[in-house]
């Protein structure tokens, strides 16, 4: 990878990093002039009015900084970026619209709210716009023992992985800190192989959908609702990262299958989303067992097990991560040996022992 590639990556992060600490006080204000709150209730872990415009700041960021990026390159003739974008373009474009499509829809539904068979009509959609684009999971590389799969199979499979993912990252943000901890680390995952593969701009997206997380997580996870300094990034925060993150862990696996790796590309994609995906089937059929409607939120996810358990938010929260790195680097060192069926296999088995565990011990 070229120094100007470095160069590239290093500013959209600051870039990123500058935007978001501008914006989110500004979306605070906001939030507070208007009294646009997440109100407390008997299912939700925070006592007191938290603004929820959070995530309102991670596109615009995002979209902004490549922009005066894009700008910065032409105007000192460094072409490697316009280059990049321009040989993607229709990827990027359906994935630019994807990512608006659910920005808006969340701005939406946090401001006066949305009926979740419209948000789920909204995120198959996005799928759609994916797949047009050619964002298409087309090879299960050994899961199940099947390999390649025909264009009628992959197309639905892969919105259907769209919609779960973006269900997924929605339904973690549950707890300060977590969603946007569990994003960062996916990013910082993708956003290092695709440093190690070659692909440049993919890498330079996940640096940059890094840098606009951190400063939200810093007024998350450290701001005080007493002083009016913490927020919440609302369903327009998760839903858009969500479909980010579909988009970089999707154009991983080819992008792994191409250099030959010896790692498997279906693992490296997805272990890192692996535990908000599995809390989020465990979750489901929980409601559905106990008749309940699966899209009506409870307080039976895996960090309200780990509360009842005696943990803190914080506590909950490192746990969870932590969980979720080890898991990822497990995962993609036996990839280089097992098939993925087998690793999903033991990862299945200790996530129902671990959920099994935190049960028994939040009922003592």
């Amino acid at each position: 990878m070229s120094v100007i590639w470095i160069v590239n990556i290093c500013l959209a992060f600051v870039l990123c990093v500058f935007f978001a600490l501008t914006v989110i006080p500004r979306l605070l204000s906001i939030a507070i002039r208007y009294q646009i709150f997440d109100e407390p209730d008997e299912r939700k872990i925070h006592k007191r009015q938290v603004p929820r415009l959070g995530g309102m700041a991670f596109m615009p960021v995002i979209f902004a900084s490549l922009t005066v990026l894009l700008a910065f390159n032409l105007i000192t003739e460094h072409y490697e970026l316009g280059v990049a974008i321009s040989m993607e373009a229709r990827q990027l474009a359906c994935a630019f619209c994807a990512i608006a499509l659910s920005y808006f829809v969340g701005i939406i539904d946090d401001l006066v709210g949305v009926r979740y068979k419209w948000k789920f009509a909204v995120q198959i959609l996005c799928g759609l716009f994916l797949v047009g684009g050619g964002i298409v999971i087309t090879d299960l590389h050994g899961l199940f023992f099947i390999h390649s799969i025909p264009q009628w199979l992959s197309v639905p499979l892969t919105v259907f992985v769209i919609v779960f993912v973006i269900n997924a990252i929605n339904l973690i943000d549950g707890i300060d800190g977590l969603a946007a901890g569990l994003c960062t680390l996916a990013f910082l995952c993708y956003g290092t192989s695709f440093l190690y593969y070659g692909k440049s701009f993919d890498a330079l997206l996940s640096f940059a959908s890094v840098g606009s997380i951190l400063p939200f997580f810093y007024f998350n996870v450290f701001g005080s609702a007493e002083k009016g300094k913490k927020i919440f990034m609302g369903d327009t925060g998760s839903m858009t990262l969500g479909v980010v993150l579909c988009i970089e862990s999707i154009r991983l696996i080819p992008t792994a299958m191409l250099q030959g790796t010896a790692a498997n590309p279906l693992v490296l994609a997805f272990a890192p989303i692996l535990i908000p995906c599995l809390d989020v089937i465990r979750v489901f059929l929980f409601r559905i067992w106990h008749g309940r409607n699966p899209f009506l939120p409870d307080r039976n996810h895996i960090h309200h097990k780990l509360m009842a358990a005696g943990m803190n938010q914080w506590q909950a929260m490192v746990t969870i991560v932590t969980a979720a790195l080890l898991l990822t680097t497990i995962n993609s060192m036996l990839s280089y040996y097992l098939n993925p069926t087998l690793i999903f296999g033991a990862d299945i088995t200790l996530w129902v022992l671990a959920c099994v565990v935190l049960s028994l011990e939040s009922e003592n």
